[in-house]
């Protein structure tokens, strides 16, 4: 009887660790992505949603979406997304888009970056909810002053944005 009431308890405790994990991990906001042959990792980076009038940067006027951040190795990250319609949402966006950017600026202040100018760039949001969005990302860059060509993959993030207008 001792055992099965220990069992019980252990197992009680276990399950009870384990959706802790579970939340703490929702909670956790963070920036990931493969550059080239290394890794790239960051926490807490910084969301903000901008509400615009109609303009040549943003002719719908639709919410603007821009994270940023630095990973552990100091690498600074910029991304802006605009939204196809009047709320932020769920979907693709590509650097062939308006205003759609990534913008990478490395501990040498090299500049790489995918806009609609030059590079690619795609962001996925697979989630947003309240104030929280998450999504993936891929993204070829270049480096502005010498050409070079820098491949982003395996990019996910998770941050709360705060609105502005």
């Amino acid at each position: 009887m001792k055992k099965l009431l220990l069992l019980l308890a252990l197992s009680t405790t276990l399950l009870a660790s384990c959706s802790k994990n579970d939340d703490d991990n929702q909670r956790r906001k963070f920036v990931s992505m493969k550059l080239d042959d290394g890794y790239e990792i960051g926490e807490d980076p910084k969301g903000v949603v901008t509400f615009s009038d109609q303009s040549t940067d943003n002719p719908t006027g639709f919410p603007t979406l821009v994270v940023s951040g630095f990973s552990y190795n100091k690498l600074y990250f910029t991304f802006s997304i605009t939204s196809t319609t009047g709320a932020l949402h769920t979907g693709v966006y590509t650097s062939a888009m308006s205003n759609n950017s990534l913008t990478m600026l490395d501990v040498n202040a090299n500049v790489m970056e995918a806009n609609v100018d030059q590079g690619q760039f795609t962001l996925n949001i697979i989630s947003v909810q309240d104030s929280t969005v998450q999504g993936t990302f891929t993204a070829t860059l270049v480096n502005d002053v010498t050409g070079e060509i820098h491949t982003v993959s395996n990019g996910a993030f998770r941050t709360n944005f705060s609105k502005s207008n």
